[in-house]
């Protein structure tokens, strides 16, 4: 058992490896620079994982957008969620996001590796646990 241990924990760790480098490489995106028309529900960011960063280049936060949730980058960050982030006590924080699509992943795996991802780098807004299934299927999806 404890061999089965390690080794989802070497494949969490290559799959949060993995999604960071992905991530992280993707343009900065200046929060004034998110409108409807180029990261609202009918654009092509509707399904992947952001990071919000602070004028320190700090992750303050994770989300996700999925098809599940009907939402996009603009109603999460700006406008037409319940509560999108600026609106928050901490949305004067926000500096920039970056933001990456994952068409290939189910809604389910984009939801477990939000959550592995905000429990590997403890963003100051946000908390979640990991999941310890369907890693495997993700990396190969990636």
């Amino acid at each position: 058992m404890k061999g089965d241990d390690s080794m989802c924990y070497s494949r969490r760790f290559k799959l949060i490896k993995k999604v960071v480098r992905v991530v992280n490489s993707s343009d900065p995106i200046l929060i004034g620079d998110i409108k409807p028309h180029n990261y609202g529900r009918t654009s092509n960011a509707r399904k992947g994982i952001y990071f919000l960063f602070n004028s320190e280049g700090k992750i303050i936060y994770i989300g996700m957008i999925s098809d599940k949730n009907g939402t996009s980058l603009y109603n999460r960050c700006i406008n037409g969620h319940s509560e999108p982030h600026i609106t928050k006590l901490w949305g004067l924080e926000i500096d920039y996001v970056k933001f990456s699509r994952f068409d290939t992943l189910t809604d389910d795996e984009i939801e477990q590796v939000e959550a592995m991802l905000i429990y590997k780098l403890n963003p100051i807004h946000n908390h979640a646990t990991a999941r310890k299934e369907d890693i495997k299927s993700i990396l190969k999806k990636l």
